[in-house]
């Protein structure tokens, strides 16, 4: 297949002169940041580190970093599930989105989102959205709100180009012009949705002109280059802020890997991806600093380590192995005291037993170890737990295993063999572990 320019007919970069030192230098930190952080998530799903979906934003770095220099602090943003750089561009923390994907009370949706369900509150990002143009009619609805209060705060609701074959799109659209709501509709276009070319789904090449049958206004954008998607996106949001409702914008751009991790991107060549990384963003922008001497090569370099170290220290922060306490309890919240009273039952060690007495070495027979195992874990984790349920059956935890299995929930039985092998079968104190 012949490789298609990112770079629509009717946009073009603005000189250079038309953007400041500081907003290339933002530019290109931003866009580090989200490269070096999806490179380091890509490795960890890899080795499984997190499981469930992922779905990398490599290549389309310029959508965000654009986009972030021309909107404003209250400005809402709201996407599908290719959602790991938009928290981060938005001053996120690398450490609790790093966080979120390792499933951690730390992470931005305290760990109940994942991958594909970002949420920051503070920083007006309103997911992260797993249903492919779930978030179409949710964007204009936050819009409507706007709208409703009196506020001129701009919605920006992006999407792929495999969600503008929803129905959805159509009645918010239809919605959405005839209330004349403050919401940019995005559509970034990376050629192949989830391995389609839009040529084989759709009569319709040129997305932007989807709005025409609303009297929407739209364009396409170069998503490729920062200068055009944030000279895109200000004009876009001063159309809504005068209240003349919605645009569309198509951004064509171009992801470096598959659909998602699990995609074996038979439906184009190794050329073809490599003939648009040499529209790269980041380097664009690294050429334009260099030919400016607004920094050496040396301090682009150094600014690159500090990323990568930032990134290191969130994987630190996220994936750090759980300390005894963490394991024993599940997760859930316990007390130290109750820990140590199952160290008492169920192996042989000193604990620091309650009221701050020091507790004498304990050995239980190998006949009773079990029982007081069974009563350290129902403790624990609950009379009817799946724990609880092995422990009390000793010689049938088989049945509830391979239900668990089926079910797709291998990690909770991995305690449990922990727990009874490494407590109440043998006695063998792990109690050093951290």
């Amino acid at each position: 297949m012949a490789t298609k320019t990112a770079s629509p007919k009717s946009s073009s970069a603005p000189a250079t002169g038309a953007f400041t030192k500081e907003t290339y230098l933002r530019w290109f930190k931003d866009m580090l940041l989200m490269r070096r952080f999806e490179e380091k998530t890509g490795q960890l799903y890899t080795m499984q580190k997190f499981g469930g979906f992922c779905h990398l934003y490599i290549g389309q770095e310029a959508i965000l970093a654009g986009m972030i220099t021309a909107i404003r602090n209250d400005d809402k943003v709201i996407t599908g599930y290719r959602d790991h750089a938009h928290p981060l561009v938005l001053g996120t923390p690398a450490k609790n989105v790093m966080a979120e994907l390792f499933g951690r009370t730390t992470g931005t949706s305290k760990g109940k989102g994942g991958s594909m369900h970002y949420f920051d509150k503070a920083r007006n990002l309103f997911g992260g959205h797993g249903i492919v143009g779930g978030q179409i009619g949710l964007g204009a609805g936050i819009a409507f709100a706007d709208k409703y209060k009196g506020n001129d705060s701009v919605t920006l609701c992006s999407m792929g180009d495999g969600a503008v074959r929803q129905g959805i799109l159509h009645e918010t659209f239809n919605m959405a012009m005839t209330w004349k709501l403050p919401v940019i509709f995005i559509i970034e276009n990376n050629e192949y949705a989830m391995g389609t070319s839009v040529e084989r789904t759709s009569n319709v090449h040129e997305l932007y002109t989807l709005g025409e049958s609303y009297d929407m206004p739209g364009e396409p954008v170069n998503g490729m280059s920062c200068e055009a998607v944030h000279n895109a996106i200000a004009k876009a949001c001063a159309h809504c802020r005068a209240g003349n409702g919605p645009y569309l914008l198509e951004i064509k751009t171009y992801r470096y890997r598959g659909h998602s991790m699990s995609d074996p991107q038979k439906y184009r060549t190794k050329e073809e991806v490599e003939e648009y990384k040499q529209q790269d963003p980041i380097e664009g922008v690294r050429k334009m600093i260099l030919t400016n001497k607004w920094a050496s090569e040396a301090e682009l370099e150094k600014w690159d380590e500090e990323v990568k170290k930032e990134v290191e220290e969130a994987v630190k922060f996220a994936g750090g192995r759980l300390s005894l306490h963490q394991r024993l309890s599940n997760g859930r919240d316990r007390t130290h005291a109750q820990v140590e009273r199952y160290h008492d039952r169920g192996c042989r060690c000193e604990v620091e037993q309650e009221g701050g007495r020091q507790g004498q070495e304990r050995r239980h027979p190998r006949r009773d170890r079990d029982r007081q195992g069974h009563d350290g874990i129902r403790e624990l984790f609950g009379r009817h737990s799946f724990a609880h349920r092995c422990a009390a059956r000793p010689n049938r935890p088989g049945r509830f295993r391979a239900r668990r299995f089926r079910e797709g929930r291998r990690g909770h039985h991995r305690p449990v063999g922990r727990v009874r092998q490494g407590y109440a079968r043998t006695g063998r104190c792990t109690c050093s572990e951290s």
